[in-house]
């Protein structure tokens, strides 16, 4: 990887982190209007399955909105939260429902409708529909996963 291609990935990775600090803003039906509601990831302390802690998601008062169900969860990005689900990492909304199919080694917020995404230790970069628009082929040696 040359010198100009690193300097431009860790300019996304910037960007990636920077959108981790926004919530998401999809909006909910409430009846007969519709409400914008941040959420923000949290952790369980434990459950019965295993797992020592698992990540849901709650509004900015406090009320669980996604229950706690993922072994790894990053904060929602243009509406879009990567999460561990099994052993791959996938894309659920706002509601807690997988639109990205797990399917990725290590998954990154989205920033501009796209997000990078980890296959066999390289690195790509998807849309908001899981497509790729840069298949996975730079190297992660130095880069790390949520």
């Amino acid at each position: 990887m040359t010198d100009r291609s690193k300097c431009i990935f860790a300019i996304c990775l910037l960007l990636g982190l920077i959108a981790a600090i926004t919530a998401c803003t999809n909006t909910f039906p409430a009846e007969s209007e519709t409400v914008d509601i941040p959420l923000h990831p949290f952790a369980a302390v434990s459950d019965t399955s295993g797992h020592s802690m698992l990540y849901g998601y709650i509004d900015n008062s406090g009320s669980v909105v996604i229950k706690p169900r993922f072994p790894k969860a990053t904060p929602f990005s243009e509406g879009l939260a990567a999460v561990l689900i099994g052993k791959k990492h996938g894309y659920i909304n706002c509601r807690g429902a997988t639109v990205i199919s797990p399917g990725f080694d290590a998954a990154f917020p989205f920033v501009g409708g796209f997000a990078a995404v980890v296959v066999n230790n390289r690195l790509g970069y998807i849309d908001k529909t899981g497509r790729y628009v840069i298949a996975p082929q730079y190297d992660t040696d130095y880069i790390q996963s949520f």
